[in-house]
């Protein structure tokens, strides 16, 4: 493998990153996590925005899990945010503090797989280890030219041992595999200005298309959700998620499955809530996805006649836009406030 010429493209083309301005394991450790089913331009505001809210692994450790979620508010995944917390509590209570040098003891964290403990010890603490995600896979799997299924912990274990990391300055090299597959060995690629293609198997082959092989998806779907915006003296119903734990502390607005999206129905589930108003006008649709679900969201304002404090939990506008709600909900809060 021509791992030379990978060091060379790499130094002259690498990406301007905010966490590659520093060696500091942990804010290795929050950009991998962040990175993981995020695109890099998302992450950068919200890489430095965590990193001033939280500038030490002590500080997110103590941090309130409130501020924690609002503050990973839009990037979804939120279980990534609880485990990150969860880490940083180990790592102050049994490391003092300080992020581990070597792969068993930071796979012991929450949240750490082998990826993020190959990209700590490369990129943060120097050491020859070869990260191997969705980028790098792709890389290896064109230049091997890898026809059984990447997606087989056997396969990446055989590719990753066909690399062979030199002594000097190894995460020049892992770093550069990442970034040839980030900005040249995409799903449509760049071989034209790829360092690697003169051995590339899959590009002497003219097989760049049919590379890697992956095992089909599960099938996305499709759900609708009729859901009920409900006022009162710029007071609004709120509830907390309740579809998995790790996203409790986030609030959306009440919703039903249903395929009827008409102000008679939504009608019906004010009704079905126990609370009385008139209908004040259907919102925008909003469309949002996540893992295999797309969903589309139909909002409802309804001005409802009298406020049950008993049942239901009722913000201001204002106390809305300073917690953390689900990526849709947000989203239709942004119309409620601003139009």
């Amino acid at each position: 493998m021509q791992l030379e010429s990978l060091r060379t493209w790499f130094l002259k083309y690498r990406r301007d990153l905010p966490w590659r301005k520093t060696k500091n394991p942990y804010h290795v450790w929050i950009s991998e996590v962040m990175l993981q089913q995020t695109q890099v331009e998302v992450v950068k505001s919200y890489f430095e925005r965590f990193i001033r809210a939280f500038p030490t692994i002590v500080d997110l450790a103590d941090a309130d899990s409130m501020h924690l979620m609002k503050l990973w508010e839009g990037l979804g995944y939120y279980s990534r945010a609880r485990n990150l917390q969860k880490g940083a509590k180990i790592v102050v209570e049994k490391f003092k503090g300080h992020i581990p040098q070597t792969r068993d003891e930071l796979l012991k964290i929450p949240g750490i797989g082998p990826y993020t403990a190959a990209a700590i010890l490369s990129f943060a603490h120097l050491k020859k280890a070869l990260a191997i995600d969705g980028n790098v896979l792709r890389v290896l799997a064109r230049f091997f030219g890898q026809k059984e299924d990447v997606t087989k912990p056997s396969v990446q274990k055989s590719l990753a041992k066909r690399v062979h990391l030199p002594e000097e300055k190894p995460y020049e090299i892992a770093e550069g595999l990442i970034e040839l597959g980030a900005l040249v060995c995409k799903k449509q690629p760049k071989c034209f200005c790829c360092p690697l293609k003169t051995e590339c198997k899959a590009y002497l082959t003219k097989t760049q298309m049919q590379l890697p092989v992956r095992k089909k998806r599960p099938k996305i779907q499709r759900l609708k959700r009729l859901v009920l915006i409900l006022m009162h003296n710029q007071n609004v119903l709120v509830k907390h998620n309740c579809e998995k734990k790790v996203m409790q502390d986030l609030l959306e607005f009440p919703y039903f499955e249903e395929k009827n999206m008409t102000k008679t129905c939504a009608k019906k589930y004010v009704e079905k809530l126990g609370l009385r108003g008139q209908f004040v006008r259907k919102m925008p649709i909003v469309k949002h996805s996540f893992t295999r679900y797309s969903i589309v969201l139909f909002p409802f304002i309804f001005e409802i006649e009298k406020k049950d404090d008993e049942n239901f939990e009722w913000l201001t506008i204002k106390e809305c836009e300073t917690r953390a709600f689900s990526s849709g909900h947000k989203r239709i809060l942004t119309h409620v406030t601003h139009g």
